[in-house]
């Protein structure tokens, strides 16, 4: 991986970083924890608390943070399947910001692509990137 042989002219990489946004952020936590592929991490826009989708004040007191992260991936990624393609109309209030760009966000919105499942509900339960975190 640190060689950039397969570019004419480009000199061998020093130091790789993983760098993720959101879902993103969580994975390269994770992909350090249990790999160490990379010299350094960037972990952008990730959280280590609960979503507010899996809060048990939502009404769902019965269930656990599992049942209800899994039920909220099954409705954003429309199936149960173990990848899915995630509407993005109706969850614009969490996916982009009140400054984001409207003409960039309505191309954005219309722009899916594929989500693995098993991540994203992980991504939704309390200390997923902080358990990881420990371990490098």
């Amino acid at each position: 991986m640190r060689s950039s042989a397969a570019v004419a002219g480009l000199p061998d990489f020093t130091r790789i970083v993983g760098i993720g946004h959101s879902l993103g952020g969580s994975l390269v936590v994770v992909q350090q924890a249990q790999h160490g592929s990379y010299d350094a991490v960037v972990a952008l826009g990730s959280t280590q608390s609960p979503k507010a989708a899996v809060d048990d004040s939502m009404g769902r007191a019965g269930d656990s943070w599992l049942e209800v992260a899994d039920a909220q991936a099954t409705q954003f990624l429309g199936s149960d399947a173990p990848y899915g393609y995630p509407a993005k109309k109706g969850s614009e209030s969490w996916l982009y910001g009140p400054n984001d760009d409207p003409v960039v966000t309505a191309e954005d919105v219309e722009i899916s692509v594929e989500w693995p499942r098993a991540p994203y509900v992980e991504a939704l339960g309390p200390g997923l990137t902080e358990r990881f975190a420990r371990e490098f």
